[in-house]
């Protein structure tokens, strides 16, 4: 398919080096996990921080559970392209190690038995790493640890995708960036082309 010129203009202008895709949409999501250690609420990996540091206060925590499972409710399905998720810095890295990504419509077993992703072999600590879903279908994106005692700790998480039947994200990203023209008749601003009112008199 042909991207219309103005597209890829605007994508120039607002920087979007890669793609229209890379939206995070895990922000306005809902979130819950299996349980909670002090203060490390589940919203935490998608409070737009990717601070690893637990002092920091932007990281989550379950207690030492069997199967310890965090899970993102987007509200609607998506076709999801990636899923990143920043690690632990301060301590213990190597705890996300054998974690899976989980993606779909069910919530039988919490949502853990939904198609899976990716297996998650290690992240270096205190870093952000991709993992690629190639447009996997659903609404719920799980994290989960199988077949062990654990705690599940996660600094960020950071989805990006398209709802499901469309080709780009239903965000509007225009509205964010910087507009001029050519010239100016009367009171005939450039921003009102992107002010968020579709009004056409």
């Amino acid at each position: 398919m042909t991207i219309p010129a103005v597209v890829v203009a605007l994508v120039a202008v607002l920087g979007q080096t890669s793609g229209l895709f890379d939206t995070n949409i895990a922000k306005d999501g809902k979130v819950t996990q299996s349980s909670l250690y002090g203060d490390g609420v589940p919203e935490r990996a998608i409070d737009g921080n990717r601070a690893s540091n637990w002092q920091q206060g932007s990281c989550t925590h379950t207690q030492e559970d069997e199967n310890p499972w965090w899970r993102l409710d987007l509200l609607k399905t998506y076709k999801i392209n990636t899923v990143t998720i920043t690690n632990r810095n301060d301590c213990c890295h190597d705890r996300i190690n054998g974690a899976e990504i989980r993606i779909g419509n069910s919530l039988n077993d919490n949502g853990n038995t939904n198609p899976r992703c990716a297996v998650i072999s290690s992240i270096e600590r205190g870093t952000s790493k991709i993992f690629v879903c190639n447009g996997m279908e659903g609404r719920y994106v799980n994290i989960v640890i199988p077949g062990r005692r654990e705690y599940l700790t996660l600094c960020e998480v950071e989805v990006t995708g398209q709802t499901s039947g469309n080709t780009f994200p239903d965000t509007n990203i225009a509205k964010d960036g910087k507009v001029t023209q050519s010239s100016l008749y009367g009171d005939a601003v450039p921003e009102r082309a992107i002010d968020g009112n579709r009004a056409s008199n």
